[in-house]
């Protein structure tokens, strides 16, 4: 069995083997969290990068859209 954390909501999926755990992972939804597939890709690179915060993303996005 292999598992994988989220590390923004905390949930952990499980597979058979590392294909079917991928493959879970990636079809996984965050409860109660945006969707990061929303989010530009900018903003998602300064994520990533440690030049941002997801939350601090969010509210410029949205400031944006406003």
């Amino acid at each position: 069995m292999i598992s994988f954390k989220c590390k923004r909501c905390g949930q952990v999926v499980t597979g058979r083997d590392e294909y079917e755990a991928e493959g879970l992972f990636d079809q996984h939804k965050c409860k109660g969290k945006p969707d990061l597939a929303k989010m530009p890709t900018d903003w998602l690179a300064k994520i990533v990068g440690g030049q941002i915060t997801e939350a601090e993303a969010w509210k410029i996005v949205e400031k944006r859209k406003g």
